[in-house]
């Protein structure tokens, strides 16, 4: 059975496993300790419940700042991993199902085997990224697929057809879910000992040339033109602009197969407060476990199509609907904390008609707090220059 194959199926058994994981988890819920207060509950409930994965991981991510020991940081994990993997993000997927996992024998089974089903899918997905194909990473994914293994044993799997109770389900057969955490252990080991699988070949589409362009005003006229990094005015405004557009260009590798794609965009921000460590920090000395934020206020993009690409072909793409304004308004000056979001990151991947990632890129640009906001900080954190 193929990979792909195997996502396509596993997609719809993720979503399956929810209701029946949710049904086996309540006696547990119910023993596990209890929010500190009403209002960390209700915070919860406002993240769990909101129904747009952007949004939902902003929530989240608010919630762990204000509580990061929370009780309920299980159930947060878990919506942070099927809110990413809903928006094709298998990175954070894959980051969010082992924090998850960590958990161990506190949480359900049958959450535990959705977290390790997500996992395998988004690895799947987007084994063809560099980051998953570190000796570390594999390793980490062959633990998992090996976990997932042991754990549709232990499960309580109907077979195909029929729920526990008799009626009619879609709940895959136990062997679909064996298959599927098979093909990721194979695909791990081969890449333990220095061989990449086929399911995992490189980039199919290189994606080059990732600029950010805006219009801004010049001797007098309005010019169209590239620029490398935002600088914070008064009254929240930015130079070039709040508002701009994202190029890149699209290369189709040899080994492309012709046809329809889909070029997903997503921008995140690295948050920290106003010293002068943050200040002088560079986007190479970020580092790679960093975390970084999305923003409710930036609206889900919707994918761009593109038509007919083929091997050997060469296609500018601009992206455009990027405006920072409400993000801006989210760090207020003389806000206690002080924060701001000293870079943007622009990521930009593609994926095939089966929803398989064959090409991915990112930019970060700085973001430069107007100088007054210095002044705001607090004398036990601010060194003055």
């Amino acid at each position: 059975m193929s990979g792909t194959n195997l996502f396509k199926r596993g997609r719809v058994g993720a979503l399956l496993l929810l209701a029946c994981g949710a049904t086996r988890a309540r006696p547990q819920d119910q023993a596990q300790k209890a929010p500190n207060t009403t209002a960390e509950y209700s915070d919860f409930q406002a993240a769990d419940g909101d129904k747009d994965s952007r949004v939902k991981i902003a929530l989240l991510d608010k919630f762990l700042v204000k509580y990061p020991d929370s009780a309920l940081r299980p159930k947060i994990y878990r919506d942070y991993y099927l809110a990413y993997f809903s928006i094709r993000d298998y990175g954070r997927t894959i980051e969010s199902a082992d924090k998850f996992l960590a958990f161990g024998d506190t949480t359900d089974v049958g959450f535990r085997l959705e977290a390790l089903m997500t996992r395998a899918q988004a690895f799947l997905a987007s084994c063809g990224d560099a980051v998953l194909q570190t000796p570390e990473s594999y390793a980490r994914t062959k633990a998992a697929a090996i976990q997932g293994l042991q754990t549709v044993s232990q499960y309580t799997i109907p077979r195909d057809g029929m729920r526990g109770d008799g009626q009619a389900s879609v709940l895959p057969e136990r062997e679909h879910l064996e298959a599927l955490f098979y093909t990721v252990a194979g695909i791990a080991e081969s890449g333990l000992k220095g061989r990449k699988d086929d399911t995992c070949s490189t980039n199919k589409i290189e994606i080059e040339s990732i600029g950010l362009f805006s219009w801004r005003l010049v001797a007098g006229k309005q010019e169209y033109a590239e620029f490398g990094e935002f600088r914070e005015t008064k009254d929240l405004q930015l130079l070039p602009s709040t508002q701009f557009e994202v190029a890149c260009q699209l290369r189709g590798q040899p080994d492309l197969t012709a046809g329809d794609f889909l070029l997903w965009t997503a921008i995140d921000f690295f948050v920290g407060p106003v010293t002068p460590k943050y200040e002088d920090m560079k986007a190479d000395q970020i580092a790679q476990n960093a975390s970084w934020s999305m923003s409710a206020e930036i609206q889900d993009l919707k994918p761009s199509s593109v038509y007919l690409f083929h091997p050997g072909e060469t296609r500018r793409i601009v992206i455009n609907g990027f405006d920072l304004a409400k993000v801006l308004a989210s760090f207020p000056a003389g806000d206690k904390d002080n924060l701001w979001p000293w870079f943007v990151r622009i990521r930009i991947h593609v994926q095939d008609r089966t929803g398989r990632q064959i090409g991915s890129a990112e930019r970060v640009v700085r973001l430069s707090p107007d100088p007054s906001r210095k002044r705001m900080t607090s004398p036990s954190i601010f060194i003055p220059e």
